[in-house]
């Protein structure tokens, strides 16, 4: 499916069931949370390099690219952050604004909404337990950095700050699960359950580089899934990037496509990008 093809209307109301389950869970996880007429605004100065737990959602069709722009700089910008980023709650409102955003630097990331529906194509010859987040802190951050046995990428503070953010969004809902696979003995793939008013969302599936290719990241992410059917939730579903190959490894385990989503973002280093606005 492509951006351009539509989503039934029994998907886009699923889809809006989605992201509102991910705007609640964050906005209980931040620190700052402020709603406005047609946007508000999710900060966590204490974790600033985490683009996704500072940003603005645009909840209004009709907001200006340079309106968004100048939105961003007032929120992100004045709590002392270089980078920005802009979460479109309306899928065809982000696909219309995107070559404008390009235009002037941005990155415009387009993400596919998918929930599950069907039994996946087979069950891996892989065994998962499920464990804690403070279990698989060292497996996370091993992941993060591609630093697994150096000292060095064990101290990378994003990491950190990206391990905080899962914390609190773990304890912003009602359940957070969390499954592994091993390796060689050790932890080497993991994945989550977050689960919330009867909606479970798969998420932070990932394997060690050095154990791809067995399985791993399926068998973790299929586990998780077979846990929200289990526990009896209405929907669930997993989040992927529109043109990057795991969304194809989501699709044998049984998820489709039920809507897309839009976010923009800007690096830190691209000073005045927004000129060609003016």
């Amino acid at each position: 499916m492509t951006s351009e093809e539509e989503f039934k209307p029994t998907d886009r109301a699923v889809l809006n069931r989605c992201i509102e389950f991910v705007i609640a869970a964050e906005r209980r996880a931040s620190e700052i949370v402020e709603v406005h007429d047609g946007f508000s605004v999710q900060l966590n100065p204490s974790i600033p390099n985490v683009w996704d737990a500072n940003r603005v959602v645009i909840d209004r069709a009709g907001i200006t690219t340079r309106e968004i722009v100048d939105l961003t700089d007032a929120a992100i910008g004045a709590a002392g952050m270089k980078h920005r980023t802009a979460y479109i709650r309306d899928c065809d409102f982000g696909r219309r604004l995107a070559p404008e955003f390009e235009q002037i630097g941005w990155i415009a990331q387009r993400g596919l909404f998918m929930v599950l529906r069907r039994e996946p194509d087979k069950t891996p010859d892989v065994e998962v337990f499920e464990t804690s987040i403070e279990e698989v802190e060292d497996l996370q951050r091993s992941m993060i950095t591609g630093g697994e046995d150096t000292p060095g990428g064990r101290s990378d503070p994003l990491a950190g700050e990206l391990i905080e953010w899962d914390r609190r969004l773990g304890a912003a809902v009602e359940e957070d699960r969390w499954f592994i696979a091993m390796a060689d003995g050790r932890p080497a793939a993991t994945c989550r359950l977050i689960r919330d008013g009867g909606i479970g969302q798969v998420e932070s599936v990932g394997a060690l580089d050095a154990a791809r290719g067995r399985g791993l990241g399926r068998a973790v992410a299929q586990a998780a899934a077979a846990a929200s059917k289990e526990a009896g939730d209405q929907i669930t579903f997993i989040s992927a990037v529109a043109n990057d190959w795991p969304r194809l490894l989501y699709d044998r385990i049984g998820f489709e496509a039920a809507g897309e989503d839009w976010a923009f973002r800007l690096q830190p280093g691209i000073p005045e990008a927004d000129r060609a606005l003016d």
